[in-house]
């Protein structure tokens, strides 16, 4: 399995547990919050976005709700979206 940018968490983010989903590995922090790593949402976006997997697929998978699995393959981010 694949376990990407484990280290680029900042010290105060300690792992607790780890959730696959697609080949790679999730860490949940204490609260038990998925930390989704950037790479990992871009790549379901572009699979999403491909036709490869379906937004449902993904939202079943990854136990996301439909807001977040859209904006992945929107490829929107709350930071670089300001609202008006």
């Amino acid at each position: 399995m694949n376990s990407p940018n484990l280290g680029d968490l900042s010290s105060d983010q300690k792992i607790q547990n780890i959730f696959h989903a697609y080949g790679h590995s999730i860490p949940v922090g204490k609260d038990g919050r998925r930390l989704w790593p950037t790479k990992f949402k871009r790549a379901m976006g572009q699979r999403m976005r491909s036709g490869e997997l379906s937004i449902g697929e993904v939202q079943k998978t990854c136990q996301v709700s439909n807001k977040t699995a859209y904006s992945w393959r929107n490829g929107s981010s709350r930071k670089s979206s300001p609202k008006q």
